[in-house]
């Protein structure tokens, strides 16, 4: 309910595919399966997600399932953005006039507040207007590449980080 509520705050098309928080690890297939029937029917031309590398099980879960998904949508472009793990970006957008929808989106992750505050993630988009702003404003850094590359980057990180056995 509070994803779902930050999403209508924020203006974007959510929707949930009823896999367990915290336990996306487990169920990548079936993940890869439900985001792949989403895909097809909706066709999106960009997907936002948690970059592949951000430090959190469920986020690089995400980014594992997708590249699961055989056929995805010409044309799809992916853009990864930080949560827990700051990236490299290669896209940074001013969300100066929009800060205030996004304090508000937050404000609605009312269990995640009761174990963090959340406005320390609005620290990463003040340092963020940095990059492109001169230090003015808010901004949001993405990776953002068409599905192909963005998928052989992710493999590419994963294969490096797992350990010869």
């Amino acid at each position: 309910d509070e994803a779902l509520r930050a999403g209508r705050i924020l203006g974007a098309d959510t929707s949930l595919l009823g896999h367990p928080d915290g336990g996306l690890t487990d169920c990548v297939e079936h993940l890869a399966a439900d985001l792949g029937a989403a895909l097809a029917e909706r066709r999106p031309e960009a997907l936002f997600l948690p970059w592949f590398g951000d430090g959190h099980p469920d986020h690089q879960a995400l980014s594992d399932a997708l590249a699961l998904i055989p056929g995805l949508p010409d044309g799809l472009e992916v853009w990864g953005y930080e949560t827990w793990t700051a990236l490299v970006p290669n896209r940074v957008v001013d969300i100066t006039t929009v800060i205030d929808r996004k304090r508000e989106a937050l404000a609605t992750h009312e269990t995640a507040a009761l174990a963090f505050d959340l406005n320390a993630g609005l620290g990463l988009s003040r340092w963020r207007s940095v990059h492109g702003l001169l230090g003015r404003g808010h901004a949001e850094a993405f990776l953002a590449l068409p599905a192909a590359p963005y998928l052989a980057l992710t493999a590419a990180a994963r294969a490096a980080a797992t350990p010869d056995r």
